[in-house]
């Protein structure tokens, strides 16, 4: 998951620090009390991601968002396939 969220990142032409502050600005609009992370935390988050640790599935949903990438391709390495057709659909 790491070298995608990396890839991604690189793709978007962010950095780690500007992912980073996009993410903490995503933090300010939500009620996250003593819990919320400051940017140096984030930044150092961005890097342990990108090695070795998985983010939580709300911060990998928000990285996807600010990387405008699928959350499941960040999490699987694979395309999200398309729906599958009802019966009903196909008549």
């Amino acid at each position: 998951m790491g070298l995608r969220i990396k890839e991604a990142r690189e793709k978007a032409g962010l950095s780690r620090e500007a992912l980073a502050v996009r993410l903490f600005e995503m933090d300010e609009g939500l009620d996250l009390g003593p819990r919320r992370s400051s940017v140096a935390t984030l930044v150092r988050s961005a890097f342990r991601w990108e090695i070795r640790t998985a983010p939580s599935v709300r911060r990998l949903a928000q990285i996807a968002d600010v990387l405008g990438v699928p959350m499941h391709w960040l999490a699987t390495g694979e395309e999200p396939s398309a729906p599958a057709r009802s019966p009903e659909a196909a008549a």
